[in-house]
C-alpha cells in the first residue's frame, strides 16, 4: 500500500518533467485575446494580472480601465466635475446613453457642452436620423460646443430641417462646425450664421454658400480656420466680404470652389494668415 507513492514519484523526478498543471498556456495566447479577457476582469482581478510578468503589466495597461467591482459602481463616485470631462469625450451616441443611467447621469449630461455628430452611429436610416437629432436639441439646453453633419442620401430632403435645427437656441453657441453635403450640392443653411460670433473652426463641403449681403452685420471675430471644398460661390464679392469679417482667421483652405475665379480674390486679409492654400492641397491638422 505504502509503494504506490513511491512509484508515482518516480515516474516523475527521473527527467524532472515540470507537471502539467503548472504550465502557462494562457500567456502563450496573442496579445488581442489577452486583451479581451483582462477587459472582461473586475478592476482588483484584472490589476492583479500585473504580478504575472513584466508582458502583463503592459498588457493591463493598454485595456481600457474596467471601474465596477461586483454591483460597486466605481465610477459614479467620481464627483460631476470628473464625469463632466468624461462625458464630453464620449461620442453623441454613447454620450447620450449615459443618461439611462441613473437620474444623476441625466443631470450630468444635460449639464455639459453638446458635442453633435450627425452621422449613421446616430442611426443608418435617414428619417429615424433626423428625428434622432431633433430629439436631443429638444432634451439639451446647450450649448452645443460642435457640430459635424455627415452626408445624407441624395433623396432626402433635408434643407428645411436642417435650417430649423441651426435655429435652435442649442446650436446658437457653435465652436466647430464641419457641414459635409456628399454627392449632391445642397444649400448651405443660412440660419448656421447665427453662430458667427463663436465659431472657430469651419469646414463646409459641396454646398451652395448663401449670399452675404454688404450691409450685413454679420462678423467672424473668433474664426481661425476655415475650409471650403466644392463650395459654389455665386460671387466674388461675396466670399470677400466673408473674408474681411474673419479678423483673426489664421488657416485657410480653398479647393474645387466655383462660380466666382479664385484669382479675383483682392481682400487684405490674406496677408495676416499663417497657411494659405488654393486647390488641391494638405491642410495641416485644420480640424483638430
Amino acid at each position: 500500500m505504502e509503494a504506490e507513492p513511491l512509484n508515482s514519484r518516480r515516474r516523475v523526478e527521473p527527467d524532472r518533467e515540470e507537471p502539467p498543471s503548472s504550465l502557462d498556456l494562457i500567456s502563450r495566447l496573442p496579445d488581442e485575446m489577452l486583451h479581451i479577457i483582462i477587459s472582461l476582469l473586475p478592476m482588483i482581478s484584472a490589476v492583479r494580472t500585473t504580478l504575472l510578468s513584466k508582458r502583463w503589466r503592459h498588457l493591463w495597461r493598454s485595456v481600457p480601465l474596467n471601474l465596477l467591482v461586483g454591483d460597486n459602481d466605481l465610477i459614479s463616485r467620481l464627483p460631476d466635475q470628473i464625469l463632466h470631462i468624461i462625458i464630453s469625450h464620449l461620442p453623441t451616441v454613447s454620450a447620450v446613453s449615459t443618461t439611462l443611467v441613473s437620474k444623476r447621469w441625466r443631470h450630468l449630461w444635460h449639464s455639459v457642452p453638446l458635442n453633435l455628430e450627425i452621422d449613421d452611429q446616430l442611426a443608418k436610416q435617414n428619417h429615424k436620423r433626423i428625428a434622432a437629432v431633433s430629439s436631443i436639441l429638444a432634451a439639451h439646453p446647450g450649448p452645443a460646443r460642435s457640430v459635424s453633419i455627415d452626408p445624407f442620401r441624395s433623396t432626402c430632403k433635408v434643407d428645411t430641417t436642417l435650417d430649423s435645427w441651426f435655429r435652435s437656441s442649442t446650436l446658437s453657441c457653435v465652436e466647430n462646425l464641419r457641414f459635409d453635403a456628399g454627392t449632391v450640392m445642397r444649400s448651405f443653411p443660412l440660419s448656421a450664421f447665427r453662430c458667427a460670433p463663436t465659431l472657430r473652426i469651419v469646414s463646409i463641403s459641396t454646398c451652395y454658400l448663401p449670399e452675404i449681403y454688404a450691409n450685413s452685420m454679420l462678423l467672424f471675430p473668433q474664426l481661425k480656420r476655415l475650409m471650403l471644398y466644392d463650395v459654389y460661390i455665386c460671387k466674388a464679392t461675396n466670399i470677400d466680404r466673408m473674408f474681411t469679417r474673419c479678423i483673426v482667421l489664421e488657416a485657410l483652405h480653398l479647393e474645387g470652389s466655383t462660380g466666382s475665379p479664385t484669382s479675383t480674390f483682392t481682400c487684405q486679409i490674406f496677408v495676416q494668415l499663417v497657411w494659405l492654400a488654393i486647390g488641391n492641397a494638405t491642410p495641416p491638422n485644420l480640424f483638430s
